[in-house]
């Protein structure tokens, strides 16, 4: 027992430090481009992987709200605002999953692309209503919408990714 929990105190680290690195690194990326919510569409694919990836590995039922409470308190101390945004993030992800049920291959992409999504739909509307600012101002409903559609299509074929990634895992292991 105690093993299973150190295993999964490990894999909660190591998630919450790609996430970290990985999402740093696409931000760096992004910057580039002025359209708001660009970065969290560009990293939605990577989130998604990383989520697809957890999701196979880790049987606790609580493991996506363990790594964004995680996470969220990590970014908390960069801005609150961030950390409000992965809380929620981590927590409709983790109603979803319960809505959902059982854990079958299809559920598990829709969880992991649907992530990438309630990351849009929880950041732009905070970045809007709280942070403000001439750029988040001007941010309609529409496009949060339609960035957070995007978001879970190209999180979707990030969910695939993560399968692939998991296969070639197994294969070592």
């Amino acid at each position: 027992m105690k093993r299973n929990k150190t295993r999964e105190l490990v894999q909660i680290a190591i998630a919450v430090a790609a996430i970290i690195v990985g999402g740093y690194g696409i931000l760096v990326l992004s910057a580039p481009f002025a359209l708001p919510g660009i970065k969290f569409i560009m990293m939605a694919p990577y989130l998604s992987m990383i989520m697809m990836i957890l999701l196979q590995r880790i049987e606790d039922p609580y493991m996506i709200l363990k790594i964004n409470a995680v996470f969220a308190l990590i970014m908390m101390s960069i801005n609150l605002f961030m950390g409000l945004s992965i809380a929620l993030s981590g927590l409709s992800t983790q109603i979803l999953q319960k809505l959902l049920g059982v854990k079958t291959s299809f559920k598990m992409k829709l969880i992991a692309s649907a992530y990438s999504a309630f990351v849009v739909l929880t950041a732009l509307p905070i970045s809007k209503y709280f942070i403000g600012g001439a750029v988040f101002e001007a941010i309609e409903n529409r496009w949060i919408v339609i960035a957070a559609c995007l978001a879970f299509f190209v999180g979707f074929v990030g969910s695939l990714v993560g399968i692939f990634i998991n296969k070639r895992i197994a294969r070592i292991y």
